[in-house]
């Protein structure tokens, strides 16, 4: 009888702090609980996710695109390349167009509910959209080296859009991570079309002429330094990892997590899933940090690997449900990095074209012109901005890097090496020949490039 009362009171307890927890995350007016997460109705033609959903589903995976998208390596179209893309494109117009179409749709509705058990929940939708945004990104390139600058802008602009829309969709960290993904994407697709990027003096682009509009480049410019969406859509998708964790903890007969069901233990998993679910909510204020390091200064102190049996076992759930949070808070301040580079790119680009070719002093020179404000390093401590090195041959901007050192940019990626893996991450600048000789715009340089921004 004494055991039986022990027991029911140990339970009692941790139900208690559970209810706690919840009373306490809702008064914050953080979402929790499973329903916390639902999206409210979304009129069809109004909804960016449906309209990427149909984008999807209309899509055209030929052997041909299988065959390719195992081997493109993610650079510049080869002739070969644009052929194949060209076949690819023509057989997939549709899912092209409702992909377009998407992104002047400015509300999401999913449709996904997630109730328990949340293990259960599948996320079918995205796979198809990262082939989607694969397709979206190689139409990009492919419109440049056809000298469809307006079109390729507009693709890279839809897959901004793409980005933003699945980040709102089910509450978790894969779906953020499938965001950053696709945010690096597009990312990529402009860091390889801005040196050479063909943009009308003034107005809309002429569609005889196929090069992009100031107004274009300019919104495109704000997109990616448009940080506030984004640091929201990573805090949500931790407070969805909190959700998780808690109703692992609040059903653990349901199984699932690679957990023993021992019901007598189970106070001992709501405990653990308290503890747990206060420290997902550090990593999600975490992501508010405008920079990696004040980030990592609020993280909670990660699991040590070597405790008591006593306390490992008491933390069993913990080591299981808990994520790695470090390297996917890096992925994340990453992603803001390179949207920034991007937009210093682009910038760049108007500016040259501009002045002669000439490149600008300095990154503080494109302000307010082309640039709100110079862009921070998000890997950097301190609110410190991008660097900029004019004088190098050929000219670079740079990232500190994730050891967050300034060691001068002197280190450039190579073939088949990632930047990231460099002490600085580099973006070099040099024209390329075809760049050097569409230096001079359409028409005569805009006076009016500060109305922009």
């Amino acid at each position: 009888m004494t055991c039986v009362a022990a027991f029911w009171w140990w339970n009692h307890v941790a139900d208690r702090r559970i209810a706690d927890l919840i009373a306490a995350a809702h008064a914050r007016g953080e979402p929790i609980l499973p329903e916390d997460f639902d999206a409210p109705p979304v009129p069809d033609s109004q909804n960016a996710a449906l309209t990427l959903q149909q984008a999807s589903a209309a899509m055209v995976i030929t052997p041909q695109f299988s065959a390719f998208e195992d081997s493109y390596s993610g650079g510049k179209l080869s002739g070969k390349d644009a052929t194949t893309v060209a076949a690819i494109k023509a057989a997939n117009q549709k899912a092209l167009s409702w992909f377009l179409q998407a992104n002047s749709r400015r509300q999401v509705d999913w449709n996904i509910k997630v109730r328990p058990p949340v293990f259960t929940f599948i996320l079918s939708h995205l796979n198809s959209q990262r082939q989607l945004a694969m397709l979206a990104k190689c139409s990009a390139l492919y419109e440049h080296s056809k000298s469809n600058d307006g079109q390729a802008m507009e693709y890279s602009q839809a897959l901004l859009g793409q980005a933003r829309t699945i980040d709102q969709s089910a509450p978790f960290l894969i779906s953020h991570l499938v965001a950053i993904g696709i945010e690096m994407t597009a990312t990529s697709a402009i860091d390889q079309i801005a040196p050479e990027l063909a943009v009308d003096a003034a107005g809309p682009a002429r569609p005889s002429s196929g090069c992009a509009s100031r107004d274009q480049v300019a919104a495109l410019i704000d997109d990616l330094l448009n940080d506030g969406p984004r640091s929201a859509a990573a805090e949500r998708s931790w407070y969805g990892e909190r959700m998780a964790q808690l109703d692992g903890v609040r059903h653990p007969g349901l199984g699932g997590f690679g957990v023993p069901d021992f019901p007598l233990l189970y106070p001992m998993f709501k405990l653990d899933g308290v503890r747990m679910a206060a420290r997902t909510a550090q990593v999600a204020t975490a992501m508010s940090r405008p920079n990696l390091p004040e980030a990592r200064d609020h993280l909670p102190p990660q699991l040590a690997n070597s405790v008591p049996a006593l306390e490992e076992v008491s933390q069993v759930m913990s080591r299981v449900l808990e994520p790695s949070f470090r390297r996917h808070l890096e992925q994340h301040y990453r992603a803001a990095t390179e949207r920034h580079a991007a937009a210093i790119l682009l910038a760049i680009r108007m500016y040259r074209l501009d002045h002669g070719g000439a490149y600008p002093p300095s990154l503080e020179a494109l302000v307010p012109a082309y640039l709100p404000q110079v862009p921070i390093d998000a890997m950097a401590a301190g609110g410190r901005p991008m660097r900029y090195c004019p004088e190098r041959k050929p000219p670079v901007i740079y990232s500190v890097g994730s050891n967050g050192t300034d060691d001068g940019g002197t280190s450039l990626p190579g073939p088949g090496i990632d930047r990231w893996q460099m002490a600085d991450a580099v973006w070099e600048l040099e024209p390329s020949p075809s760049e050097r000789r569409a230096l001079t715009p359409p028409t005569s340089p805009s006076t009016q490039t500060e109305d922009h921004h």
